[in-house]
């Protein structure tokens, strides 16, 4: 897997019945999400298509329901989002994709807003009590009203608690023209790979002591409510994922475990549901089917070295989670000055978007290829000579576009070669290499695995070598652990 994995303990597969690849991968606090689709239908060239990814059919239902609320060319309005949908839309959009909708201006709902009292506004929001209470709020003044005609648009389910606040305001209640649910609580971080953005989920779903603290601080009955709502929410969220991918999946779990069987019902009843609701809902004939397995059923992907671009650059530390893609780069200028500036690694790095999952190796070949290939058609441009005006622009426009490509090539050069110096110091090539011995039984030259003791050896020695991180040493010893644990034995009690 390609992003950097925490520990985790529940996770799901939506698989379709035929011919199926990955295009959904999702790891956040305890789960994994992983939706797969035809080849033919979903893959081109071994690469999704544009078309069909998560990311081009989420943006497009955006798309299509503002053009619906803001059907006039000449019509301006605001757009407010929470915390929540703020996220949800920026991984969706640049500022300038919405501008181009007629949006002018784009304000937080948490935050102080200038009044705007006859212009239509969009409010794009979860259906959460703290959130349309701000709106009530934005309201609570006749004589001074926040906007003018209000579109409301939800992230998920409006509940009918929810709807009796929106209902307690008249004014507010006067200017409404929309009410729509878009069904889209996820956030996406890449063109196919998404996440719940549920922290806590894990500590709801297995923690004896969080259970404990909350029988403490309240009483039993108000912990399963805690564990029951963290169900509830993800369920809902799953329902929006399967929603925008118009899928209404099978649903198969272990009958031994308890939290995939709560989960699957409650999935399964939200999506009746919703289905139940929506009669302009029509799922795909070729239903998937969604797994819901316990972390135990793999162990080991978590703990594994993954020698992908993206990965090397998450474990030696260039990119973190907390960063959210964005990386701090240095380069010098023509002039032999050093500038830093953070750059964003997402879907708008041609580079990135090409390399990230695949091997570092090869990567740092096609990197060596490019930088040739810039400074050949550099020397090319320097000795040519421009005869018209045309030609002389035509010369221009390339140098821009040469630049920029020489540029974003340095830096992805700059970010390998940094990655390559905390692998070589920390032995982490060496590691991911044992790693997979453990795990698959043979070499990366498909030669059959050593002896326990030959790995053992290995392992020790790898322990007592100071310039590995600790870290690295946990992962590498609970792979040993697990791998092993049937052949093991301590000689040391």
């Amino acid at each position: 897997m390609s992003y950097q994995l925490k520990k985790k303990d529940l996770f799901f597969l939506l698989l379709k019945n035929t011919r199926v690849c990955p295009i959904v991968i999702e790891y956040i606090e305890g789960f994994l999400f992983i939706q797969t689709m035809h080849i033919n239908t979903y893959y081109a060239d071994s690469s999704l298509s544009k078309d069909t990814c998560l990311k081009s059919i989420a943006q497009e239902k955006v798309l299509n329901l503002l053009s619906e609320i803001i059907n006039d060319p000449k019509e301006v309005a605001i757009m407010v989002t929470d915390t929540i949908t703020t996220k949800i839309l920026s991984c969706l959009f640049q500022v300038n994709d919405l501008h181009n909708k007629q949006f002018f201006l784009m304000e937080r709902l948490n935050r102080p807003r200038q009044c705007y009292p006859e212009t239509p506004v969009v409010y794009f929001i979860t259906p959460s009590t703290a959130s349309i209470q701000r709106v009530v709020d934005d309201f609570s003044q006749p004589k001074r009203p926040q906007y003018g005609n209000v579109h409301l648009l939800f992230s998920s389910t409006l509940q009918l608690e929810e709807m009796d606040l929106l209902r307690s305001n008249a004014d507010l209640l006067s200017r409404i023209k929309t009410i729509k649910g878009v069904f889209l609580e996820y956030i996406l971080l890449e063109a196919s790979t998404f996440t719940l953005k549920m922290e806590s989920a894990f500590n709801a779903l297995y923690s004896p002591k969080y259970e404990l603290e909350c029988r403490q601080s309240y009483d039993e009955k108000n912990a399963i409510v805690s564990l029951e709502s963290t169900l509830s929410c993800i369920a809902n969220r799953l329902v929006t994922v399967c929603v925008t991918l118009c899928e209404y999946p099978y649903i198969r779990y272990p009958k031994d475990q308890r939290q995939a069987e709560r989960l699957a019902r409650l999935f399964h009843e939200r999506m009746n549901l919703y289905i139940a609701q929506d009669h302009s809902f029509e799922y795909k004939p070729e239903r998937g089917t969604l797994l819901l397995l316990d972390r135990a059923q793999d162990p080991l992907s978590p703990l594994v070295h993954d020698c992908t671009y993206q990965s090397v650059l998450y474990d030696s530390g260039i990119l973190t989670e907390a960063d959210e893609g964005r990386v701090k780069y240095q380069y010098e200028t023509n002039r032999d000055e050093r500038h830093e500036e953070t750059v964003l690694l997402d879907d708008n790095d041609a580079i990135w978007r090409e390399f990230r999952h695949k091997q570092f190796a090869y990567v740092s070949e096609e990197l060596s290829k490019r930088v040739q290939s810039v400074s050949t058609h550099t020397n090319t441009m320097s000795n040519s000579m421009t005869v018209s005006l045309s030609e002389m622009s035509k010369s221009v426009r390339g140098l821009t576009r040469h630049k920029e490509m020489k540029r974003n090539v340095s830096k992805h050069v700059h970010f390998a070669t940094r990655a390559m110096d905390v692998f070589t110091k920390g032995k982490l090539f060496e590691i991911a290499e044992l790693e997979r011995i453990l795990v698959t039984g043979v070499d990366d030259a498909g030669k059959k695995r050593k002896s326990n003791a030959e790995l053992l050896k290995q392992v020790e020695s790898i322990l007592k070598t100071t310039d590995i991180s600790l870290q690295n040493k946990i992962r590498l010893l609970a792979i040993f652990m697990i791998t092993q644990v049937s052949r093991m034995w301590i000689v040391s009690i």
